[in-house]
């Protein structure tokens, strides 16, 4: 029994490995020209942008629901961690409803930013491509810092 868990247990991990080596490779053979570079830069401007716009109002949903942003910050993170929770019922139902409206203007900016990658002329995976091979590939930074 030990022995076939083991033999799984590797499998799994040949697997996985053959996966990751795989899926490296394909990130530092990502080419990337130049004018998709000058795309990118663009596409990230306009996420902070929209991210700067949509914080605001989220900030003011929290308060317009009677929570301290620490207060909601700290309901939040237990729920992550699935920590106990010292709120009254009608606090969670507060936090519920805030989160919910969070949620929606998240899904907005998502929904925004990915228009605004597809107006830039890059799809929403050759973005995430592109993303992936600069995080990996220092000779990409570089030419990010040249544009």
């Amino acid at each position: 029994m030990l022995y076939a868990n083991a033999s799984r247990l590797f499998l799994g991990l040949m697997i996985f490995m053959a996966f990751s080596a795989n899926l490296f490779a394909q990130i530092e053979t990502t080419e990337v020209e130049d004018a998709e570079l000058k795309k990118f830069v663009e596409i990230q401007e306009m996420i902070t942008e929209t991210q700067q716009s949509v914080q605001p109002k989220m900030i003011e949903v929290i308060q317009n629901n009677e929570f301290e942003l620490n207060r909601f910050i700290e309901i939040s993170q237990a729920i992550e961690h699935n920590q106990e929770i010292d709120a009254t019922e009608e606090e969670m139902e507060r936090f519920e409803e805030t989160e919910n409206t969070i949620n929606e203007l998240q899904m907005v900016a998502n929904q925004s930013i990915s228009d605004g990658i597809q107006e830039r002329g890059l799809t929403v995976e050759r973005y995430q491509e592109i993303m992936m091979a600069v995080q990996q590939s220092p000779e990409l930074q570089n030419r990010l810092q040249d544009l």
